[in-house]
């Protein structure tokens, strides 16, 4: 290759070693201007890498960063987000857009008198609520995780205490002679829905337990005698899938006349 070859230069961060003269400098300037300004003095070094340095070479700084200031314009979005109802993110949304940190904005609303927002819960789909009376018995974790497959984000906390307010999930039954819909509905491998179907359309005979569970919660339980749901079975075999139903219990139930 002919011709004089020209040296490309360093660009900031391209030298690894730091020289004498840029410790020099931090020497000088970190302990009272700290990283800020020293980086006037360091053009090819980063803000982060003189913090890294200094530490390195254990120096100090007695600078902090100058106060959080507030504005109109920043109060005015703190209260209107604070007075609305918002939904999760919100926050840090705001905080990201006044560029602020997150607890500054909770700390700012405090001075301002603004009460701490309670996240409202999104209210629970027909889909979700199908999908939690199917898999109630499951862990809420391995729930969350069908949930999600599903394409719904619930927390294991939110899972676990709309399962205990719809009093779904496993439990022993304190009489054997009765069943609830959804104790059917597992048992014969069918979702609460199709049972809710044979109750009222096709005869299933069944009453209500009395409990307080609202129109938003589904309503009160349904209550099925065993000896009657056996009769109705024997009268509707149409309904019933074999393939489904849990085979020991449906051999004692049908045997045991």
């Amino acid at each position: 290759m002919t011709g004089t070859q020209v040296e490309a230069p360093i660009r900031a961060e391209e030298h690894l070693f730091w020289t004498t003269k840029e410790e020099q400098v931090l020497r000088e300037r970190y302990q009272s201007g700290g990283a800020i300004e020293c980086s006037s003095e360091l053009p090819n070094r980063t803000i982060l890498s003189i913090y890294a340095h200094a530490a390195k070479i254990g120096l100090k700084t007695s600078a902090r960063k100058p106060p959080y200031k507030s504005s109109e314009h920043i109060d005015q979005a703190i209260r209107v987000t604070y007075q609305s109802t918002p939904k999760k993110g919100d926050i840090e949304a705001l905080a990201s857009r006044i560029m602020r940190p997150r607890w500054w904005v909770s700390r700012r609303a405090w001075q301002l008198g603004l009460v701490v927002p309670r996240f409202k819960e999104e209210p629970w789909s027909d889909v979700e609520l199908e999908l939690l009376d199917r898999h109630a018995h499951k862990n809420p974790e391995v729930i969350k995780l069908i949930f999600k497959k599903n394409g719904y984000e619930r927390t294991a906390t939110a899972i676990v205490n709309k399962r205990k307010r719809l009093e779904l999930g496993l439990k022993l039954n304190p009489d054997p002679d009765h069943l609830t819909a959804r104790q059917v509905a597992g048992l014969m491998g069918v979702d609460s829905g199709t049972v809710k179907r044979w109750i009222e359309l096709e005869g299933l005979p069944a009453v209500r337990q009395g409990t307080k569970r609202t129109p938003q919660q589904g309503g009160d339980l349904w209550r099925i005698n065993v000896r009657k749901l056996r009769l109705w079975i024997g009268s509707h075999a149409v309904q019933v899938d074999l393939r489904k139903v849990d085979r020991f219990w449906f051999i004692d139930l049908m045997a045991n006349r």
